[in-house]
Parts: C-alpha cells; sequence; structure tokens
C-alpha cells in the first residue's frame, strides 16, 4: 500500500525524497483519488511520529483530504487491527485532542469500531480514551458531540457485557453534565438524550441504565420550569416508550398520568400549546409499541381518546400528533372497538379525511388504513365495528358520484400521498366487502393493469400486494367475472411479480374546457 502511495519510510530515509510526513501533504494537495487500505501497524514508530506532523500542520484546506485518508488508512480489518496497535495509540490520543473539529470527529468515528465487543472495550479503558470519548459529548462542535453520542449508543447495542464495561469507566464523567440537579445546559441536555437512547438497546440495557440512576435526571428535566427542557424531557420519555419497559417505568414514576393532564389542560401561555404536540407524541409511541397493556391502561383506565376529541380540529396546531395518536390506538384491538364506539371521535374524523390540507389528509388517511389493516388481522373480533368502518371509508370522496376505491387510486398519483393511499388500499382489500368494492372501481383496475405512475420498488410491492389481496377472496374473482379479461390480467400480474413491465396507461381525451 505504502508503494502505492510513494517510496516506503524506509527508502525515504535512504535517499532525497522528502520525509514521509511531507509525502502525505504532496498527496493532499493533489486531488483526491481512491487511496488504498495503509496498515498503519506496520509503520515504524518514526513514521507514525512523522503522520503525526502531518496532522499537526492540517488546516482547514486540506483538513477533508487528510480525514479521507484516515479513513482509508483504518479500513477493513487490516485498520480494525491497526486500531489495536500499540503503534497508532499516540495518533489516536492526538486525533481526540485536535484543535480541529473534523479531526477530532474522524477519530471518534474510527474508536466507535473497538465498542463491538469486550476485549476492544477493555482496550479502550486501557488507553483511557473512553474518559476522552465521554468528554467529547460535551463538545463544542455539534459534529463531534453526535459522533461520541453514537459511540456510547452503538456499545450499548453492543450488550449487556459491553455495556458495563463502559459504564463501569465512563458513567462518573458522563454524569457530571447529568447529575442529580439537572442544570439545563446543553450538555446536560445532550446526555439526557444520550442516557436514553442507550436505554432502548433492549431490556437487559434498561435494566441497566434505571439500575445506574441514569433516567432519573430526565424526570428532574420534564418537573422543571424551564418549557424548553420540559420538551427535551418528553423527547426522552418517547424514545423510552419505545422498549416495553419503558411503559412500566414511565407508569411507576406518574409521568403517564402527568403526561395525559398535560396533552388535556386549557391554557392560554404560549408554551404549553407549544408542548401539547410532544406531549402527544410520548403517547403515541407508548401505543405503538406497547401493544394490548399500553392500550389498556391510556385507552381504557385514563379515556385517552375522549380527551382528544377538542384537538380534532382543523385549525388546532397538535392535529398532526392527535391523529398519530389514533393511528397508535388503532393497531390494536382493544383501540379499534374504543374509537369505532366512540362518535364523538368518528364525527371528527369525517371531514378530515377529505381536508385540503395535504398533512392533514395525510394523517386520517393513515388511520383509517390502520383500522382496516388491524380489522382484517383481527376478523371477527371486530365485526360490529364493520359498519363504521365502511361509513368512514365513504367519506373519502370529495364527490358523491366517484367510488371510495377510485378516489384513493387518483390519490396515488400525489407524491405526498401516495404511500398511504397504498395502505389505505392493501387496506381495504384486505377485507372481503372492500375488495368486492375494488372490482367495481374502474380507476383502481387502471392503476393495478397499467403503469400509469412512476413508482419506486417499495411502491410496486405494495401495489402488487393489492392485487394479491383481491385475487385471495372468491367473492372478488366472482364480482369481476371468473372468466373475464380482469381476472386473466390480475392473475397474470400477480405471477409475474411487482417489477414486470407492464403497458403504459392510455391518456384520456380532456373534456371541454368550461367557466
Amino acid at each position: 500500500a505504502l508503494e502505492t502511495l510513494g517510496p516506503s519510510p524506509c527508502a525515504c530515509r535512504a535517499s532525497s525524497e522528502p520525509p514521509l510526513a511531507n509525502h502525505y501533504l504532496r498527496v493532499l494537495n493533489c486531488p483526491l483519488m481512491p487511496l488504498p487500505a495503509l496498515n498503519l501497524a506496520t509503520l515504524s514508530l518514526e513514521g507514525v511520529e512523522q503522520f503525526l506532523e502531518a496532522i499537526d500542520s492540517a488546516t482547514d484546506e486540506t483538513t477533508p483530504e487528510l480525514t479521507a485518508l484516515v479513513s482509508h488508512a483504518f479500513e477493513g480489518d487490516a485498520g480494525l487491527q491497526a486500531l489495536r496497535s500499540e503503534h497508532v495509540s499516540p495518533l489516536i490520543t492526538k486525533g481526540l485532542a485536535h484543535h480541529l473539529p473534523q479531526v477530532r470527529a474522524a477519530t471518534v468515528s474510527q474508536l466507535q469500531r473497538l465498542v463491538s465487543c469486550e476485549r476492544d472495550a477493555e482496550l479502550l479503558v486501557h488507553r483511557n480514551w473512553l474518559q476522552l470519548l465521554a468528554k467529547a459529548v460535551g463538545d463544542s462542535s455539534l459534529l463531534v458531540a453526535q459522533r461520541a453520542s453514537a459511540l456510547f449508543v452503538a456499545s450499548s447495542a453492543a450488550g449487556v457485557a459491553v455495556l458495563r464495561i463502559v459504564l463501569a469507566d465512563a458513567l462518573d464523567t458522563l454524569q457530571g453534565g447529568s447529575a442529580s440537579s439537572f442544570d439545563g445546559s446543553t450538555t446536560a441536555v445532550r446526555i439526557l438524550a444520550l442516557f436514553s437512547e442507550m436505554a432502548v438497546q433492549g431490556a437487559g440495557q434498561f435494566a441497566m441504565c434505571e439500575e445506574q440512576g441514569m433516567l432519573s435526571a430526565s424526570l428532574t428535566a420534564w418537573r422543571g420550569t424551564d418549557p424548553l427542557v420540559r420538551l427535551n424531557a418528553l423527547e426522552c420519555f418517547a424514545l423510552l416508550a419505545r422498549e416495553q419497559a419503558g411503559l412500566s417505568w414511565l407508569t411507576k414514576h406518574g409521568v403517564v398520568m402527568e403526561m395525559i393532564s398535560a396533552q388535556a389542560a386549557v391554557a392560554d401561555d404560549v408554551f404549553t400549546e407549544m408542548q401539547r404536540p410532544a406531549v402527544l407524541h410520548a403517547l403515541s409511541e407508548l401505543l405503538d409499541h406497547g401493544s394490548d397493556e399500553a392500550a389498556t391502561l391510556l385507552l381504557h383506565e385514563h379515556q385517552l381518546l375522549s380527551s382528544l376529541v377538542p384537538h380534532l380540529s382543523a385549525t388546532c396546531d397538535a392535529l398532526p400528533t392527535a391523529l398519530a395518536v389514533l393511528k397508535a390506538s388503532a393497531g390494536s384491538v382493544i383501540g379499534l372497538t374504543m374509537l369505532c364506539s366512540a362518535p364523538e371521535i368518528v364525527d371528527a374524523l369525517r371531514p378530515l379525511l377529505r381536508a385540503n390540507d395535504t398533512r392533514t389528509r395525510m394523517g386520517s388517511l393513515s388511520v383509517l388504513a390502520q383500522l382496516l389493516s388491524t380489522a382484517a388481522t383481527a376478523r371477527r373480533a371486530v365485526e360490529p365495528q364493520l359498519p363504521v368502518l365502511k361509513s368512514l371509508l365513504r367519506e373519502v370522496p370529495n364527490r358523491l358520484d366517484v367510488a371510495a376505491g377510485d378516489a384513493i387510486a387518483e390519490l396515488v398519483k400525489v407524491p405526498e400521498l401516495r404511500d398511504v393511499a397504498l395502505h389505505l388500499l392493501l387496506g381495504v382489500a384486505s377485507l372481503e366487502w372492500g375488495a368486492v368494492h375494488l372490482c367495481a372501481c374502474e380507476a383502481l383496475l387502471e392503476l393495478l393493469l397499467r403503469s400509469t405512475t412512476t413508482l419506486t420498488p417499495d411502491e410496486l410491492r405494495q401495489k402488487h400486494a393489492v392485487a394479491v389481496a383481491m385475487l385471495g377472496w372468491p367473492q372478488a374473482v366472482i364480482a369481476l367475472g371468473a372468466e373475464s379479461a380482469y381476472v386473466r390480467h390480475l392473475r397474470d400480474y400477480v405471477q409475474a411479480g411487482p417489477f414486470a413491465p407492464q403497458r403504459p396507461g392510455e391518456p384520456l381525451t380532456a373534456g371541454a374546457l368550461t367557466l
């Protein structure tokens, strides 16, 4: 590899060629080209010192090339062995303390490879790098702080054993910015978010973080008086809600009750209104990841749905997150039953399905799509709610003379609504009565059998899944005609797969323009 870049270190010393450090800088001053991996462990100590000189003399102009060179030097298995080598320890230490943030960030990124196993984590402790990395979380450069936080999150994701080694050495340094007396500083807020991310990497990691008292600072932040810090605490609660143990922890400390009260609070101050969407987002995360236990707690015991009605207005700033709570509720049979049994919720949802605002319509359509998907999974358990689902589906078209399936097929042509429209079509096709309805929709059949819109691979798979679901119902095949051309073409499409070429859509003649 060194011969590819130029003369070897020995050749540099034996000839009139410039030192190795100058050679690297000469490379940096040239247009950057693909560089081979350098096994720094094979370099002599003098070679590493010359490379350190190159780092010391780096400027803002040469830093991008220098960081790219370092990245190439440590890539692959050879680069990992180099990171473990004692030869490059001074290089890493200097990189962590470099005056340029780009160099510090690049060094931290390389060290993230050493948190995947216990042996490498112990190496970080032995060389005192973990202490430097813990301090880097509070770095003045946001890039360096983000890279350092990502390293500690990766150590948690590597398993409980690695996390135990990391916390034993670095926790005291980290808690210096997030002690029990939470001060609301930038570093303390970063540590707050970091601890939450580390906790949700697994059940064992959550238990360890709770045991070490790493989550208590979020309670202090939430119950403080600074409204902006309270928003940061709500973001942490939304993260913790993604782990099953998070629901138990938030309930045990009274946070769930406090959030439900906060989202229903009526106040004229701007900060209460500002935090309401964040509260609703955290509650939606609890419902999304907490399964039936969360649905029973929030919807049945605390009657969350009834307090959402004031937020289901087109003029309410919290409408998108309120719809997200409805969607998360619709993901369980308990939530579907309670939602369809609440006339005030259903009546508030009807006009939102035809809203002119794209974001509002996207949120309301996603609620309906989730309701239909849950109904398709539960089948008989939700039969009493089917009339409500059918009535909501009829609210989708903006005109009375347009079928719901045709209206949804037209929404597929709108880029912002395409994904939710395809999910809604799949939900409709997953129910027998819905599949029969789609068989009578010409625009929907045109969408399935012709290439009318440019779709991504995932969207092509969703479109194909709609056809598969429709043909899975015998009544739908009968509605189309068992020997009809539509059934034949749909079967050919299903057999060919989602990526088979289709006939292009035929342009329609426009009607005469009128006033």
